[in-house]
């Protein structure tokens, strides 16, 4: 009876001692989850935190670009409204033909004159 009763100790022990190794690697695995739960919070949360800020800037740059956009429209209608360099021209032949300067006026003595004598051939 001895030896029946050591062999089902024996087989305790030896079950003990494998649950127990069980119970460790467990314990490890458990840590090991845990760990790694942490870490995919920790970068979930960086990356909420990067897609926050990268909203921001899209934002600003949208805001930008509205303003800069409208920037162009006012510079687009007032560069409408400005005189083309045709016109401008136009406008310095009108005053050179005007210009008593450069013009030559003929008097109404002279005008008469100049009639008489054509009259006269």
């Amino acid at each position: 009876m001895g030896t029946v009763l050591n062999k089902i100790i024996e087989r305790v022990n030896s079950s003990i001692r494998r649950l127990r190794i069980l119970e460790q690697e467990s314990s490890i695995y458990k840590t090991r989850l845990a760990s790694a739960e942490q870490e995919l919070i920790s970068e979930r949360n960086q990356m909420k935190k990067s897609l926050d800020e990268m909203g921001e800037k899209l934002s600003a740059l949208e805001e930008k670009s509205l303003a800069m956009e409208n920037i162009i429209k006012e510079i687009i209608s007032q560069l409408k409204k400005s005189i083309t360099t045709t016109k401008i021209k136009e406008l310095e032949q009108l005053i050179d033909i005007y210009n008593p300067i450069k013009s030559q006026f003929v008097t109404r003595e002279e005008a008469e004159r100049m009639i008489e004598e054509r009259s006269k051939e």
